[in-house]
């Protein structure tokens, strides 16, 4: 392996950790005759997950956006495509790549298409994004996923990822960059790849996308719960779950209730639990939409984001049953009249 090679460079666009760059550096010092199929797989190493890719579904799910207006995926259904760029406060990625997504957005907004900003950041929240968009004029609706759950399950990585999406399916048509103007230390004056609008022209015409994924470039979202996976089957379904459940829930879903169904006991959340999960995502319960920015209401029965956290979790790991009584099967159920 040729000693010219740039380590700095190749640990800089592979994001290697320095531990890794460190043994690369010593085993080129020591040798130069490093198996190619070792180099590939080092260079290779990635702690990142990645985004859905092209042809994978979206699942349906409700956000509000920066302004309080309430946005649901599926509603958009008669559009020709539906476009997506994640956004995060600071990322001068997502700043600069703004000009030419607006433009985009405008010069498709008789086509049918329907544009999306998505933040997912744990330090990001609607006055801060709200502010973001003012300072740098952001006429798109910026969707506040201030639960992660449903960056989690698009898999998001960076913000300034961008993904088209088929509403006949759902499905995922195009991932990737905008375009190949922006890296991390440079900057074309003008692309000479424009991903993103030759796919949006594609799905436009019906015609079949040619280039369906690229690599992106931002920031790296954190995720903490992604590393928490392996403990959500822990997550107490008695200590945690039925109360939460008892508190929102139960007061509409019990016997004799306006629910369809009761929640009497663990066994009959375990089977509702995917219904459950759906249901939250897409905000339809519990049927609570006032603005939770505006002012302060009596028997609120929203989820917070917390809770919403932990319950999807909970459903996602499996809906265990663990350790303890079930306080829903000991609940009293004489409800007086209102």
């Amino acid at each position: 392996i040729a000693r010219g090679i740039r380590l700095r460079s190749i640990g800089r666009r592979h994001r290697l950790p320095a531990r890794v760059r460190g043994v690369l550096e010593s085993v080129m010092e020591d040798t130069a005759h490093l198996d190619r199929m070792t180099l590939t797989l080092a260079l290779s190493y990635s702690p990142e997950v990645q985004a859905l890719s092209p042809q994978e579904r979206v699942e349906n799910f409700r956000l509000l956006d920066h302004t309080g207006a309430s946005h649901e995926l599926y509603y958009y259904d008669d559009m020709k495509a539906v476009v997506v760029m994640v956004q995060g406060n600071g990322c001068p990625i997502v700043r600069n790549a703004m000009p030419r997504f607006q433009e985009l957005k405008d010069q498709y907004a008789e086509a049918g298409v329907q544009f999306f900003m998505l933040n997912s950041n744990l330090q990001d929240n609607r006055q801060t994004v709200s502010r973001e968009a003012e300072e740098f004029g952001y006429d798109i609706p910026i969707l506040i996923d201030d639960s992660q759950i449903i960056g989690e399950s698009l898999d998001l990585v960076r913000t300034g990822e961008v993904f088209v999406l088929d509403p006949k399916t759902w499905s995922v048509v195009y991932h990737g960059a905008l375009d190949d103007r922006l890296t991390y230390e440079n900057q074309k004056e003008e692309a000479s790849e424009h991903y993103l609008k030759d796919a949006i022209d594609s799905m436009v015409a019906g015609q079949q996308i040619e280039v369906a994924s690229t690599d992106a470039l931002g920031c790296l979202i954190n995720f903490p719960e992604k590393q928490n996976r392996a403990q959500h089957a822990s997550i107490s379904y008695a200590e945690e779950i039925a109360p939460m459940l008892a508190d929102n829930c139960v007061t509409c879903h019990r016997e004799g209730g306006i629910g369809p169904w009761a929640m009497t006991d663990y066994n009959m959340v375990r089977g509702f639990s995917l219904m459950i999960r759906e249901v939250v995502r897409t905000q339809r319960m519990p049927p609570w939409h006032a603005d939770p920015a505006v002012g302060h209401f009596s028997n609120d029965r929203s989820l917070t984001a917390e809770q919403t956290q932990t319950l999807v979790h909970w459903i996602e790991a499996g809906a265990q049953r663990g350790d303890g009584d079930d306080p829903l099967a000991q609940m009293d159920h004489e409800w007086g009249l209102w």
